[in-house]
């Protein structure tokens, strides 16, 4: 039972977030690949948001750079 706690939140959103409640391919093959698809996509937004999160970050820290105390512009 205690396995089944964290399992079944990831479930609960492929269901309701990637659409593993309806499967339109056929066969016991088509439900194999439909699950496949759903786990995929749901690693795909995980992975589109981490990029999101750091390039969020990268420009951050690229419009509030300071300039280092030091380096001086040669006139």
């Amino acid at each position: 039972m205690k396995h089944r706690v964290a399992f079944e939140p990831t479930i609960g959103h492929l269901k309701t977030d990637c659409h593993l409640k309806r499967n339109r391919l056929r066969g016991t093959l088509g439900d194999k690949l439909n699950a496949l698809f759903s786990a995929a996509a749901m690693n795909f937004k995980k992975l589109l948001g981490f990029f999101l999160a750091l390039l969020l970050h990268l420009l951050s820290a690229l419009l509030y750079a300071r300039p280092m105390a030091g380096l001086a512009c040669p006139a």
